[in-house]
């Protein structure tokens, strides 16, 4: 039963769990009795694509990289100037 719901959710090429859900569940109420009772035991139950949840994943890490990288350039920038503004105050003495 899992191998048909397993299956059912990564043949479907939706992005979001509503679309995924609403596939796997049309898929399964087609089956017999044995894979349609328990989408009536539990209404509520969402599936998800893990290939598109590991890509998802993936895209956040590099972004997260990418966002540390200009938050340190940024910092040193300052740090930079910040030496400067010093540098020239106390020239002005």
């Amino acid at each position: 039963m899992l191998t048909k719901i397993r299956g059912a959710a990564e043949s479907v090429r939706a992005d979001n769990t509503e679309a995924i859900t609403k596939a796997v569940r049309e898929a399964l109420m087609a089956q017999g009795f044995m894979l349609r009772h328990p989408l009536h035991a539990f209404p509520e139950v969402q599936f998800y694509n893990k290939a598109h949840l590991a890509r998802l994943k993936a895209k956040r890490d590099e972004l997260q990289a990418n966002m540390r990288e200009k938050r340190e350039k940024l910092q040193q920038e300052l740090d930079r100037l910040e030496e400067k503004r010093k540098a020239l105050k106390k020239g002005k003495k």
